[in-house]
């Protein structure tokens, strides 16, 4: 993968005719990898959680880029933003 990166790169450079940053480039080409994914679905896949009484929170697979839905007892989960989970534990 590094060279192929590196091929990327370089053909860019030829291009614009500008010197490109090694890790500006992977990082923005790992960014745009991750939006193409998520959009197109590609990567998709699964993974179950068994849930333990009086716990929050969960790890997640080192792989999770995204989580697209929770179901739990058959019932779909709602969405809440950052800031509705900030006031939630505001109030404890």
């Amino acid at each position: 993968m590094a060279s192929s990166v590196g091929t990327m790169r370089k053909l860019c450079e030829m291009f614009t005719r500008k010197a490109i940053n090694p890790e500006l480039f992977r990082e923005v080409l790992n960014k745009k990898a991750v939006e193409i994914s998520s959009r197109t679905g590609v990567l998709e896949s699964y993974a179950t959680r068994t849930s333990v009484a009086d716990t929050q929170e969960y790890e997640l697979p080192l792989d999770c880029l995204h989580v697209k839905d929770v179901i739990y007892d058959s019932y779909r989960a709602h969405k809440i933003t950052r800031k509705q989970v900030k006031e939630m534990r505001d109030e404890v």
